[in-house]
Order: C-alpha cells, then sequence, then structure tokens
C-alpha cells in the first residue's frame, strides 16, 4: 500500500561512495513509494543520505564488508535488484543522475492508469552542464529503457554493457516524453581507460566477422559518424545551447583509442606469446 500520495513503483539505484551526488538524484525521485539502493559497502555518507530518504537497502555484495567495484556480472547483479523490488512497476536512474519533474509526473499516470498499453518505456536523455540543460547534442535523445513492469518476464543480458531482454514479439515499447538528466563538467573531457578496458576486455573473444563488424567498421564508422552529426548540429543550431566542442572531440578520441587498444590486443598481443613460444622453443636444453 502506498502512503502520502507516493507512486506505487520502485526506483533502483546502484551506490558506491555517491554520497557527492547522491540527495540530488533522490530529491529528484522521492515520489517514489519504494526507493531502493544497492550499495557496495560505501565509506563515506552514502547511507545516511539514503536513509534520509527512507530508502530501503540492500548489499550488492553480501557476506562482503569491504568496498567493492562491479567489474563483472553487471546483468547478474541488476537481475538481482529487479528480483528485490517491492512492485511491479521498476524505474532507474544512477547516482549522479536525475529524473525531471516532467517524467515523474509521466510515470505517475501510467502507474495509476489500470489499463496497461506498455509495459516497457524507452526514456530520453538531456544533459546538463554547468548548471544549465543542454538542448542539442549528438546523442539525443539518447532512448534506453529505464521503465518497464517485471510481468513482461524481463531481465538483463550481457556485461559490462548490460542491455534490457524482452519478448519484442509479445511487447510493443512505449516512449516517453520527458527526459532524465545526465550531468557532466570539465572532467569527463578525460578519456574513460575503464571503459576502453573493459570494452576490449569484452571483445577478446570475437570472431574475425566480429571483429571485422564491430572492432573495426563499426569504430571506424562511429568516428566518422560524430563527425558529421557534430557538423550538421553546429550549422543549425549554433553553439549556445549545444554541447560544447570538446565533448565531441573527446568522444572521438575514446572511440579511436579503443580501436587501436583493440587492434593492438588482436595482433600484438598473440604476436608477443608467439615470438616468446618460439624463442623458449629455441633455448638450447641443458644437460642435468
Amino acid at each position: 500500500m502506498t502512503t502520502n500520495n507516493k507512486i506505487p513503483a520502485t526506483v533502483r539505484i546502484l551506490t558506491l561512495n555517491s554520497a557527492k551526488t547522491l540527495r540530488r538524484a533522490l530529491e529528484s525521485v522521492k515520489d517514489f513509494d519504494e526507493i531502493l539502493i544497492f550499495d557496495g559497502n560505501s565509506t563515506d555518507n552514502t547511507l545516511e543520505i539514503a536513509r534520509e530518504y527512507g530508502a530501503r537497502i540492500e548489499k550488492q555484495f553480501p557476506g562482503r564488508d569491504e568496498p567493492n567495484i562491479i567489474i563483472q556480472d553487471w546483468s547478474e547483479m541488476v537481475n538481482r535488484v529487479i528480483k528485490a523490488t517491492l512492485y511491479d512497476w521498476v524505474f532507474y536512474i544512477d547516482s549522479d543522475e536525475t529524473a525531471s519533474p516532467g517524467l515523474v509526473q509521466e510515470i505517475r499516470e501510467i502507474v495509476s492508469n489500470p489499463e496497461i498499453k506498455h509495459y516497457i518505456f524507452q526514456v530520453p536523455n538531456k544533459i546538463i552542464y554547468n548548471g544549465r540543460v543542454i538542448q542539442h547534442a549528438i546523442s539525443y535523445p539518447g532512448y534506453q529503457d529505464r521503465f518497464f513492469n517485471k510481468k513482461a518476464d524481463v531481465h538483463y543480458e550481457d556485461s559490462p554493457h548490460y542491455f534490457l531482454a524482452y519478448d519484442e514479439k509479445k511487447y510493443s515499447i512505449g516512449t516517453l516524453k520527458n527526459p532524465w538528466y545526465v550531468y557532466v563538467d570539465d572532467n569527463d573531457v578525460g578519456l574513460k581507460l575503464n571503459f576502453v578496458k573493459l570494452t576490449a576486455i569484452k571483445d577478446k573473444d570475437q570472431t574475425w566477422w566480429q571483429f571485422v563488424r564491430w572492432s573495426v567498421f563499426s569504430k571506424l564508422f562511429g568516428i566518422v559518424k560524430i563527425a558529421i552529426k557534430a557538423s550538421f548540429m553546429y550549422g543549425r543550431y549554433g553553439f549556445k545551447d549545444s554541447i560544447p566542442p570538446k565533448f565531441v572531440l573527446a568522444k572521438m578520441y575514446e572511440k579511436a583509442i579503443l580501436f587501436l587498444y583493440l587492434m593492438r590486443q588482436r595482433f600484438i598481443g598473440p604476436l608477443k606469446i608467439r615470438i616468446a613460444q618460439k624463442n623458449k622453443q629455441s633455448e638450447p636444453r641443458t644437460l642435468g
């Protein structure tokens, strides 16, 4: 039973030492009846803030007390979160994001309507940079399946870039109009090496066809696509309300570094192993 006109739905948030941004996130979703925090054993005041908002707190790694970063099995983790939710309707944001007031109202209206038209909804995003909403970016609308009903037998697959899986023939997807917000600052211009390494590890066992398609063509075409989209965006809207060019260049640089990393992983690494094996085989044997 909901109380105080709360939305009968669950919002889930993963946390690990998220005190710096968590209050902002929780304030945006305080109208949800259940706020479910899955925490990686934070050592700051993350959990104190969560309790202020009446959140239910669960551990990402039961049986462990030290802080833990999720490196693998992301899908297994978030599937556990789904099973733990009190309500069938589930929405999620990250601890450094927020839901817009319009998005919260849309969700309230959907949940309160007894006639369910869609069980999965894709939600657009918008970027907030230096306190202002960026109206134009190459990533827009940036739809993600962030709001769904568990009765559609949804589950997450893959890692680290997990996605929501469901019977697409049986369930059509709805689209919400209002966004969730992603906050960026000048520190986000730097290359995300962890992203590069995790992606490279995930792709290390590709077939040659997969390698050519995803590691070569996709990455190089991605750089070209970003350049073309950015040119059209700045040409049409100018720079005032658009994402600053440094973020576009950083995205292109990230893809270029990932491409080079994947090339090295595919060719240089195995070559070094073969050379080492050859040298070992050619070493003179000593008599005992």
